[in-house]
């Protein structure tokens, strides 16, 4: 999955350096389109008067750098967590983790055994619909009564699954600090004297809507 994450932002960077824009750059890489407007401006600006430029790019790229690797970081102390609870599930209640879900793994952290969760749906729900299938071994789990296990198992899986969570936000982050950058590199071309507009055009039945920028 990282590989592939990569692989496209790799592609993604090479197209927008043969692209002009700082819009476009912003959208890849938070702080690298004002650069491109610094660059622009210091031809015809004092630099002392552009070098707030410079500072606001270097936040965003150091917030870049910085989700990253909150990403990173969670997304492997999260895959660690998941294999410590399942090799625990493994050798202390005879998990079988082929094929399974998270629901199960959330189950088996939950209930003492299958027969236990079995028992539970069939009150609470009146029919055996979701209950697993006993006879057959790869659904079997047991604790044999033994809480501290179970419950040493289950904070191990709440544990992972929270870094999920917090994984996911690092990616809207991620979402959010090219949105900034984005923005910024609006305000920035606007106060020295950069325009846009936007635009409605009907072509053959064809509505759409028309983002002009001129830098």
């Amino acid at each position: 999955m990282m590989k592939k994450i990569f692989k496209i932002l790799f592609i993604l960077l090479v197209i927008s350096s043969m692209m002009g824009s700082s819009l476009i750059k912003s959208m890849f890489v938070p702080g690298w389109g004002e650069i491109n407007e610094y660059n622009i401006l210091k031809k015809n600006n004092e630099v002392e008067n552009i070098e707030y430029i410079k500072d606001r790019s270097n936040n965003l790229l150091i917030a870049e750098g910085v989700i990253w690797l909150g990403f990173l970081l969670t997304n492997d102390f999260s895959k660690s967590y998941k294999e410590d609870y399942k090799n625990y599930g493994t050798l202390y209640a005879g998990v079988n983790w082929s094929g399974k879900s998270d629901l199960f793994a959330a189950h088996v952290g939950n209930y003492n055994n299958t027969e236990d969760y079995n028992d539970i749906v069939r009150m609470l729900s009146g029919s055996s619909e979701n209950t697993y299938d006993t006879t057959n071994p790869n659904n079997l789990w047991d604790w044999e009564d033994n809480t501290s296990l179970k419950n040493k198992y289950d904070n191990m899986r709440n544990s992972s699954e929270q870094l999920d969570e917090l994984k996911t936000l690092m990616i809207a982050s991620l979402a959010i600090n090219r949105i900034a950058s984005i923005f910024d590199v609006i305000a920035i071309s606007r106060q020295h004297g950069g325009t846009f507009s936007l635009d409605t055009y009907d072509y053959s039945n064809e509505v759409g809507l028309k983002f002009n920028y001129n830098f």
